[in-house]
């Protein structure tokens, strides 16, 4: 079976070491190269094919990973990116999922977390967002105001977008279904629906796939 390939790009040498050795002792991991900087990244990209990008977010300043995915998207759109950092804060998990990364995870996961986030990610099965996350961050990530776009990717119905943007401004079940007038049964069938259409597993996923999809602004 072929490995996933991985580099790894972070300013620390102890953290891409000590990455390299847990990562590749998984069996199914091969660490193909390693960067600690956007430039020594871009050099290493004309030689090696990676499956995945292993990216800090702070790099030689603080947002030099969300920049480099970015470049990476428009560069190579089929390396698929984890984003790693020390922060938990509601922009810099924004601001990376809108540049372009799969996943999101804080440096305080642990290695069995992030191999199952690489395993995803390789698949292509939606978003993957840590559990060290805490769900309230993850809740005022997708609240504020959302606006409908005009087109409906995915086959999304006008209602299903609809919930979704409910979704997003983190309304449950029961708040959704007395804004549309509408049962918690039918609520929960559209919800398995919306999931079925974007190919994600949590409502988490739905509006993480929906934000970068531009489904909802």
């Amino acid at each position: 079976m072929e490995k996933i390939r991985i580099i790894l790009v972070d300013d620390s040498r102890i953290i891409l070491d000590g990455l390299k050795i847990n990562l590749e002792s998984s069996g199914i991991i091969e660490i193909i190269g390693t960067a600690i900087n956007p430039v020594s990244l871009f050099e290493l990209l004309k030689e090696k094919s990676p499956h995945i990008l292993l990216l800090d977010i702070a790099l030689e300043s603080d947002d030099d990973g969300i920049m480099a995915a970015k470049t990476i998207g428009q560069l190579y759109p089929d390396i698929r990116i984890i984003m790693l950092s020390h922060s938990k804060d509601v922009a810099s998990i924004v601001h990376s999922i809108q540049a372009g990364a799969h996943a999101y995870l804080s440096k305080d996961t642990s290695i069995d977390e992030l191999i199952q986030a690489i395993k995803v990610v390789k698949k292509g099965n939606g978003i993957f967002l840590g559990e060290t996350i805490p769900p309230e961050t993850l809740r005022k990530c997708f609240s504020g105001s959302q606006e409908r776009k005009n087109f409906r990717p995915y086959q999304l119905t006008e209602r299903e977008i609809e919930i979704i943007e409910l979704l997003a401004k983190g309304y449950m079940t029961k708040e959704i279904a007395e804004l549309l007038f509408i049962t918690n049964s039918t609520v929960e069938s559209h919800k398995e629906n919306i999931k079925e259409k974007l190919q994600v597993k949590s409502v988490v996923e739905i509006v993480v796939c929906a934000l970068k999809n531009k489904i909802i602004l």
